[in-house]
């Protein structure tokens, strides 16, 4: 079922989190605190997404957060998670600037799942 999902996510025609926001990622390593990181990513990348696309990322984060939850059971830990969904979420048209940034797009993933109740809730 997650394969499908994964498959369906980065078939859009548009990623899930809009292109436009790509020039965002790299500062998102260098935010520190909790609070700093929420308003960042809410008003970087959140405010960008359109209604139905954000229903559907938030639903795919609220997942991401349960499977991670089991992790102890399920072997998949934040880094396996971000590193197989953040190149389907986050998508750049040129592979090789998709390539450079996919930590920062890995860490902005890992901040949406582990700050899912303040971003999303």
């Amino acid at each position: 079922l997650a394969g499908l999902l994964k498959a369906y996510v980065r078939e859009l025609p548009e990623p899930l989190i809009p292109q436009k926001t790509y020039i965002y990622l790299a500062d998102v390593l260098r935010i520190e605190g909790r609070i700093a990181l929420c308003q960042y990513i809410r008003q970087s990348f959140l405010d960008a997404i359109e209604e139905p696309s954000m229903v559907l990322l938030r639903e795919i984060i609220g997942l991401l957060k349960d499977v991670l939850e089991h992790s102890a059971r399920n072997r998949m830990n934040m880094k396996g998670l971000t590193t197989i969904w953040a190149p389907n979420l986050i998508r750049h048209d040129d592979l090789q600037e998709e390539m450079r940034r996919l930590e920062a797009s890995r860490k902005t993933i890992e901040y949406m799942i582990e700050y899912y109740d303040d971003l999303f809730g």
